[in-house]
């Protein structure tokens, strides 16, 4: 069902994001097992960390990053996160 499908992401998202990146829309297919975040990250540093934080993650199958620039000081970002049937089930 999908409320237990997306307690569980929030859950991992919870986990797995850095407390210098905040996310502005979160779009989750269920039937690809796909994730698509857009957000923002203090710095391309702090970006850098928290796609290594995704690469890390057992949750995480892959993950592509199709988006970044700089806008306000600020690392901006859209990502693709491939998960793990375990999230979703």
């Amino acid at each position: 069902d999908y409320h237990a499908n997306a307690s569980k992401v929030f859950s991992f998202l919870e986990k797995a994001t850095h407390q210098k990146v905040f996310y502005q829309n979160a779009t989750l297919k269920v039937s690809e097992r796909e994730l698509e975040l857009e957000g923002a990250a203090e710095s391309y540093l702090v970006l850098a960390e928290q796609l290594e934080s995704f690469a890390r993650s057992s949750e995480v199958e892959r993950y592509l990053l199709s988006q970044s620039q700089l806008k306000e000081n600020l690392a901006q970002f859209k990502v693709v996160l491939k998960l793990k049937d375990i999230v979703l089930k």
